[in-house]
Formats: structure tokens, C-alpha cells, sequence
């Protein structure tokens, strides 16, 4: 089975994080983060900008996996017929590590990070190679996961992908009944995202 996107970075769906006001965000720096006049901040480590709006998303945290902000999580919210969605972008450097030995690493703990939502259910979809527009062959792997919120169906996926020194990680879940709305506006801020995409 592949998979085809046309833009990638690892986004993380989910329903429990609030956004912090525009006003609050321009003054946040965290480890690892510069802040220029407009309040993106810029991850120093792999220049990538993330502004306080960015397609129709509104910037809610960054999170540093280590001390000097080396490697991040940082996460942007917005409503999809009145359901609050967050969009986790994340960039982590492990050396030798291959995007499908990434995902298979994860694939048993990927209810965890959906916590706030109390997914049941979880089961596996399929997986494969991600094809990104491009990029490398191998340099992309995804699997995807069925799930129900209460009576809800939900979908989840895990992927990953490396940028050269940078691995970056995907993991979405949304209700099925709006995953092609959300799908279409995730990929609307990873293509934005993707022009100051992660270098070394």
C-alpha cells in the first residue's frame, strides 16, 4: 500500500489544547526560539519560521523535547464545523534513524498521544511508503489506524519522514466525518510551512 501527499511535516491532531491570544503568543520565546517584531518565532536550529497565523490556524505552543530546543513539538489550533483542531509540527534529529523503523517503533503506543480524547477501539488500518512530491524514495512511511469516540469514528495516522539531518513525525486524528475538510487544511499549512521547510 503507498500513500501520496504533496507536502509533509509531523502534525499532531488533537481535541484538548487551547490557544494562547495572538497578543500573548508575540511575546513567547522558548529555548531553542528567536522572535521577530511580528511574532513568528524561528526555530535557530533549522531556520523554520512559524507564524502567529498561518493558514487559517492560529499558533497555540512550542514545546521543547530537550534543554536548548534542539529538537520541538510546536502546535497551531482551529475549528473544523465548530470541533477545535490542533496541527502538532514536530522536528527531532535521532542519527541513523529510517522513516519506517520510526513508525513501526510507534505503532503500538500511537493511542497515547491522543490522551484528551480517550480513543477505543484502535485498530490498524494499513501502511506503506508515503510518496511526497519530490522527495526520495524511502524517505517517507505512513501507517493508518481506525478508532471511535464513544459512538464517533475517528481516524489516526502515524507517519514519518527525513529531511536529511531532520526527522520529522506525523500524527493526526480527526472524526471521519470531517476528514476531508480537515486533511485539505492541514495540507493548506504544511505547504506554507513547507518554504521555510527544516535544513542543517
Amino acid at each position: 500500500m503507498r500513500f501520496r501527499s504533496t507536502f509533509l511535516l509531523p502534525l499532531l491532531l488533537g481535541f484538548g489544547l487551547s490557544a494562547a491570544p495572538a497578543s500573548a503568543q508575540k511575546q513567547q520565546a522558548g529555548p531553542g526560539f528567536s522572535l521577530s517584531k511580528d511574532g513568528t518565532l524561528i526555530h535557530k536550529a533549522s531556520k523554520t519560521r512559524f507564524p502567529v497565523q498561518l493558514a487559517g490556524f492560529t499558533r497555540a505552543r512550542a514545546t521543547a523535547f530537550d534543554k536548548k530546543g534542539h529538537d520541538f513539538a510546536i502546535s497551531y489550533t482551529q475549528s473544523i464545523a465548530g470541533k477545535p483542531v490542533v496541527a502538532r509540527v514536530a522536528l527531532i534529529h535521532i542519527e541513523g534513524l529510517k522513516p519506517k523503523e520510526h513508525v513501526l517503533s510507534l505503532k503500538p503506543v500511537i493511542g497515547t498521544y491522543f490522551r484528551d480524547l480517550k480513543l477505543s477501539g484502535v485498530r490498524p488500518q494499513g501502511e506503506g511508503p508515503l510518496v511526497l512530491k519530490g522527495m526520495k524514495p524511502g524517505s517517507g512511511y505512513q501507517a493508518r489506524f481506525n478508532a471511535r469516540l464513544g459512538r464517533t469514528p475517528y481516524e489516526m495516522s502515524l507517519s514519518a519522514v527525513n529531511f536529511g539531518y531532520w526527522d520529522a513525525r506525523l500524527t493526526a486524528a480527526y472524526p471521519s466525518a470531517v476528514a476531508p475538510q480537515a486533511q485539505a487544511r492541514i495540507m493548506d499549512l504544511v505547504s506554507q510551512l513547507m518554504t521555510t521547510k527544516p535544513r542543517r
